[in-house]
Order: C-alpha cells, then sequence, then structure tokens
C-alpha cells in the first residue's frame, strides 16, 4: 500500500502549518514507515497516550535519554533544520494505535516534537475501519482536551464518494483526509503547544492514523543552531 508514501508529506506540509517552513529534505526521511496488519486495539488502548507525557516521553529528554527509553538516537535517520529525526519502534508507554515513532530533538533542547504513526486501516469493513479509529482516538484527547480548536472531516465525504468512483471508474485527484487540533497551551500551562490528529488515505480504500505532539520548545528546537 501506499501508506509510506504520503505519510512524510503530509507531516510537513500539514502538521507544520503553524510553525515555519521545515527544511525539503525531511520528505524522504521516512518513507520507510509502512505499518504491517494488526489485531483490532482495544477500545482504551489509547488512553496511555494522554497527558503531557505522550507515549511516556516528556519535553526537553536529552539524546542519551531517548536512547535509553527507546533504543533509538544513536544512528538518527536524518535532520529537519537543526533537529535530528531518530525513528523508533519501542517508547516507554506504547499505544495499540500506533507502530512507528518519530522523535525530534537536538542536543540543546531536547525533545521537541513525535510524530506518531498508525497501522494501516481499511475506509469500508466489517472490523474497525480508519474512520472508526480516528473517531475513538480523537475521543480520547477530547476528553483531555476538550474540543479540538480546529477540525475537518474530509474522510467522510470520501467514503462516500468511493464507491460512486468505482462505479463510473473515476479516480481521485488528491489524498483524503480529516484532521483535528488542539492548541493546550493557549488554555494554560503545558508542556505541549500543539496536538494535530490526522486521518490520511490517498487511494480512498485504505489510510492511517497520524498523531503530532509539538512540545513548548518546538520552536526553539527547529531554529537553534547546533554546536
Amino acid at each position: 500500500m501506499s501508506f509510506g508514501k504520503w505519510a512524510p508529506f503530509f507531516v510537513m506540509l500539514v502538521m507544520f502549518s503553524s510553525c515555519k517552513k521545515a527544511d525539503e529534505a525531511v520528505s524522504g526521511l521516512v518513507t520507510e514507515l509502512r505499518p504491517a496488519a494488526a489485531a483490532v486495539p482495544d477500545t482504551d488502548s489509547f488512553a496511555q497516550t494522554q497527558g503531557n507525557k505522550p507515549f511516556g516521553l516528556t519535553q526537553g529528554m536529552t539524546l542519551e535519554e531517548l536512547h535509553d527509553k527507546t533504543g533509538g538516537g544513536q544512528d538518527p535517520a536524518g535532520s529537519v533544520g537543526a533537529m535530528q529525526v531518530i525513528v523508533v519502534e519501542s517508547v516507554p508507554e506504547p499505544s495499540s494505535d500506533f507502530e512507528r515513532y518519530v522523535l525530534y530533538a537536538n542536543r540543546d533542547s531536547g525533545l521537541c516534537m513525535i510524530v506518531a504513526y498508525g497501522k494501516e486501516l481499511p475506509l469500508a469493513s466489517e472490523q474497525e475501519t480508519l474512520q472508526q479509529a480516528y473517531q475513538r482516538v480523537a475521543d480520547g484527547l477530547k476528553a483531555m482536551y476538550g474540543k479540538p480548536d480546529e477540525e475537518s472531516s474530509g474522510l467522510l465525504a470520501a467514503v462516500d464518494r468511493a464507491a460512486s468512483l468505482a462505479m463510473d471508474n473515476a479516480s481521485h485527484s488528491e489524498p483524503a483526509q480529516s484532521q483535528m487540533t488542539w492548541s493546550p497551551g493557549k488554555r494554560g500551562a503545558s508542556s505541549l503547544a500543539r496536538i494535530d490528529l490526522a486521518a490520511v488515505s490517498e487511494d480512498w480504500m485504505n489510510g492511517g492514523l497520524l498523531l503530532m505532539y509539538s512540545f513548548a520548545n518546538a520552536e526553539t528546537c527547529r531554529d537553534s543552531k547546533e554546536k
């Protein structure tokens, strides 16, 4: 499937929309993050990712601490600005909704961003669909952070249109996506500046979840000069 193709593109163009433009080099760093099929997760599996310590990771963790906690960091996948890109499969508090984690950090600021990649899910199925997983994870975030500051629901329209496109032997022109954004830092003291949850399908048949946590030090981390 094509999950690995659209994931880094989406992260750069959509989730980074409120930040300064990152290096174009990011588009090729995590193309190998295509998730494998897995069983339907438990309904409460997302509870571990809530709060100011997503997946058991905290703002400013050093590269050494990240290596100790995840096994990653000694051989970064690349860089975005001043940030090192660390791809890991293990985190202190994993969620069955996600299979790969990309950590953004540098020597001066430590950990500043986390992007979690979900397993590939169908848009239509007798088991859990992408829309259902998206809504379930969104409900967990809403319980912690309240109503999202921004929301779009393009995935639902794609589900409705996919059948008619198939019957007409037509094709879609762009990925279908739904997205919610929270800004916890604007609502009070929090180490999290922004949270983005998205469900994206490139072929309108299958897709996956993306969840990005931007800590309060993200802008400093991205723009700082490595010594």
